[in-house]
């Protein structure tokens, strides 16, 4: 990588945003500018993309270079060019630089798509769903661009369960992992409410849910196919 001039004061970090929605991408920028003090650039393919990402890194100014990609995972397709996936322009990026930080932030609940950009390299996988508010979003951005791997309970199930060697195991919700993960510790209904700010009522609801997801009709037997499937630890 060339030699860069020292930045000027400015944004904490830049990152390079890739969604074809224009509305969401905006909507994402405008977060990560007002919560995180993150300057976004917005792109909507992946050529695009690679190409700005490239000049940004060549640029005399250190400034301009990118710390973060937050990609989509269906992108448009440039004119002339054949359409990239987010994943692909993971294996891109990281072909070009190795120390390139890209989330994949997307609807996708695909396992194969978990599974497949976090082989190309992603640091992050973030369905569009789970981020409810803003600030978690800021959250989770902040937390990749301090060199942490961003993942909820759901998405580090199926890597979990495909880092050995096994098929991904019941897809779960982040709440129903939470409650499982409680059962697994010992604690009541009427103790894994409290905890989680929860009614009994609802407590129940997750765990008939979740029950019904792992083929099993009690806590124990939860738990028994939790630890077999690489939902617990």
């Amino acid at each position: 990588m060339s030699e860069k001039e020292s930045p000027v004061e400015g944004p904490d970090y830049r990152v390079l945003v890739i969604d074809d929605h224009p509305l969401l991408a905006t909507a994402v920028s405008m977060e990560l500018q007002a919560r995180g003090n993150v300057a976004c650039q917005i792109v909507h393919t992946g050529e695009e993309a690679l190409a700005m990402y490239v000049a940004a890194d060549l640029s005399e100014t250190a400034a301009d270079a990118f710390d973060l990609v937050l990609s989509d995972m269906d992108l448009d397709e440039a004119p002339g060019s054949q359409a990239m996936s987010g994943i692909d322009v993971t294996r891109k990026l990281l072909e070009y630089d190795g120390d390139a930080k890209v989330v994949i932030l997307t609807a996708s609940h695909d396992r194969g798509h978990i599974v497949q950009a976090n082989k190309a390299g992603a640091v992050g996988y973030i369905t569009k769903d789970s981020i409810g508010d803003g600030q978690s979003l800021t959250t989770s951005v902040l937390r990749a661009l301090r060199g942490e791997r961003v993942y909820t309970a759901e998405i580090a199930s199926v890597l979990i369960a495909d880092s050995h060697g096994e098929s991904a195991g019941p897809n779960l919700t982040d709440r129903e992992l939470q409650v499982l993960q409680l059962i697994a510790q010992g604690l009541q209904f009427k103790e894994i409410a409290s905890k989680l700010l929860l009614s009994t009522h609802t407590v129940r609801d997750y765990a008939r849910s979740l029950f019904a997801k792992l083929d099993v009709n009690d806590r124990a037997g939860a738990v028994a196919v939790g630890f077999q499937t690489g939902l617990l630890t």
